[in-house]
Order: C-alpha cells, then sequence, then structure tokens
C-alpha cells in the first residue's frame, strides 16, 4: 500500500509572486537574511547585492521585478533615494522599495515610479501588502488581458 504520492520537482509552478528581486543590503547581516526570507516567503527569487554600483548595472539589463534597497546599506534614508534618483536619471524605471528604520510612517505613493518606504525592521504583512502595492498596475494589465 502506498501513502504517498511523489511529486516531480520539475512539473511543479512556481508558488507566489515568482519575481525576480535585486536587493541592495548586506551580505551576512541578520536583518538581510531577515529580510530575504520575508521575499522568498512570497514566491521571489533574491539577488543580494551589497555594491550600490553592482546593483545599479544589474538592474539595468532588466532582468529584476523589483529593487528592495535596505536603507542603512546604503547610509541612510536620503542615501537611499537618492541611489534611486541617480538610477532614474540613468534611465532604469523600476518599481522600488526602500526599508529604513528612519521612516516614521510608512508611504505607498500614488504613482508607481516612487518608491514605498517601509519601516524597519520589514514584517511579513508590510513586504506582502509593499509587493502587492507596488506591482499593482502589473496584476491590473493581466486581469484585463
Amino acid at each position: 500500500m502506498q501513502f504517498f504520492h511523489p511529486i516531480a520537482q520539475d512539473d511543479a509552478a512556481l508558488v507566489g509572486f515568482g519575481l525576480a528581486v535585486m536587493m541592495v543590503a548586506p551580505n551576512d547581516a541578520p536583518t538581510t537574511e531577515q529580510k530575504v526570507g520575508r521575499l522568498a516567503g512570497l514566491g521571489c527569487t533574491i539577488t543580494v547585492e551589497p555594491n550600490v554600483r553592482r546593483a545599479q548595472a544589474a538592474m539595468a539589463s532588466g532582468q529584476h521585478d523589483l529593487l528592495v534597497i535596505d536603507a542603512e546599506a546604503t547610509g541612510g534614508l536620503t542615501a537611499a533615494l537618492s541611489v534611486l534618483s541617480s538610477m532614474r536619471r540613468s534611465g532604469i524605471e523600476t518599481r522600488a522599495i526602500i526599508v529604513s528604520h528612519g521612516v516614521k510612517e510608512q508611504t505607498f505613493p500614488v504613482d508607481p515610479m516612487e518608491p514605498i518606504l517601509l519601516r524597519a525592521p520589514m514584517s511579513a504583512v508590510g513586504v506582502r501588502v509593499a509587493v502587492e502595492y507596488a506591482l499593482r498596475d502589473r496584476e491590473q494589465a493581466q486581469i484585463a488581458a
């Protein structure tokens, strides 16, 4: 008698959002592991890049759907906003989430090209809402199709 049915991993579909996320954060920090875990729980594939310039070059390739910046890794909230502004000036248009201890009130802007600002530490609910909000126009386009 067989008590379970084996599932072929090659045939399994991706669960969750299936997004490619570029995260600007230090590699071995416990807070980075927590952020990666939260995003991975949503079905995201995460590339962690501690160097802002290399992250910017990777974002220019267009292989990532979302940019997440740990503001403390870039020098604070103002520096993170400056990094994003620099990307925009160089023609990189991407959805972005900035996580910072300097954020007093989480911000979900109307303009989809403005960054979502989350308080650190990043909660599971906060990151889920932020990812859904960042990609809201993409989901609406899929519904309309």
